[in-house]
Parts: C-alpha cells; sequence; structure tokens
C-alpha cells in the first residue's frame, strides 16, 4: 500500500487479493483503510464539507460511499445501546462480550417489537 504522505486529499489506492478480498486506502482529511470482500473498484464521488463550509465533490472508491450512506443504523444501535445499556465495569473479558451481547440482543428485539406494533396500527 502507498503511504499516507504519497496521497492527497480525494486520492485512493487498492488492491485486489486472488479470493476477490479489496483492500482500499482513501484519503480525507487522514487515510481510511477499508476491506471489502462485496465493492468493486469503481469509482464514485461523495459530497465533503470543506473548511470554509462550503460542500464539494470528491472522488472515492465505492466501499467509502456505501459506509457513509449506511453508517447511521450501526450509530443509532450504538447510541440505544449506551443509553439504555446493562455494561458493567469488569476485569473479566468474557463479562464485557457478555453484557455487550445482551445489549446488542435487546436493542435488536425493541426494534423488532416496534416494527410489529406499527405493522398492526396499519
Amino acid at each position: 500500500m502507498k503511504t499516507d504522505k504519497q496521497l492527497q486529499r480525494g486520492d485512493y489506492y487498492y488492491r485486489v487479493s486472488d479470493d476477490g478480498l479489496l483492500f482500499c486506502k482513501w484519503m480525507d482529511n487522514k487515510a481510511v483503510t477499508i476491506a471489502s470482500n462485496y465493492h468493486g473498484t469503481a469509482p464514485t464521488s461523495v459530497k465533503r464539507t470543506q473548511k470554509d463550509g462550503t460542500r464539494e465533490q470528491e472522488a472515492c472508491p465505492e466501499v467509502v460511499r456505501d459506509y457513509n450512506m449506511h453508517m447511521g443504523g450501526v450509530d443509532m444501535a450504538d447510541m440505544m445501546c449506551g443509553s439504555y445499556g446493562l455494561s458493567r465495569k469488569s476485569k473479566k473479558w468474557w463479562h464485557i462480550l457478555f453484557f455487550g451481547l445482551i445489549d446488542r440482543t435487546l436493542v435488536n428485539a425493541y426494534i423488532v417489537y416496534r416494527q410489529i406494533c406499527e405493522n398492526k396500527t396499519h
């Protein structure tokens, strides 16, 4: 892979393994490194806000555009786990993992419950 100093904002560099795994480095304000087994190497663009507040189109790989479009769901789940989570401080690694899984399970159950209730009212 190219070093961060070799890339300017909007540049990207990628490699594809023999198994079809894409490794991509895209330079935004900092270097963003992503791996994907779903996306190809087709170029696309995203709108980025500049320091002065204007928005400009910047070249990027497909994987970055798709991540930006769908990251809201992960952020929402993290927010719900943080607000109502069961996580407790512990020195045992499996306690942290166990309570994290319980948190995710409860958030997913709540989302399914809301979808079922919404379908019954319509």
